[in-house]
């Protein structure tokens, strides 16, 4: 009786297991990159416009971009502008 149910055990294991593991979507290619969002393909932060520095408010100085910490790469696609 023991080995029934253990046979039992391992067919319901299984049958909740395996259909997870043979999912024809998992097993598809990577996605194709698409344009990013943020920076619309251009790969430039959007904050600073690609210079790496904004003008500080009410002042002519400049400071460092801190959305994509003064390389003026958008901080979503790294600049690649693709994600």
């Amino acid at each position: 009786m023991k080995k029934f149910f253990a046979a039992l055990l391992v067919l319901v294991t299984l049958v909740i297991a395996v259909p997870g593991l043979v999912n024809a979507s998992n097993w598809t290619k990577e996605q194709e990159p698409t344009t990013c969002w943020i920076c619309g393909g251009s790969g430039s932060c959007s904050s600073c416009g690609g210079k790496g520095y904004v003008e500080e408010y009410g002042s002519d100085e400049e400071a460092k971009c801190e959305d994509c910490n003064g390389t003026g790469n958008c901080s979503n696609c790294g600049g690649n502008g693709e994600v």
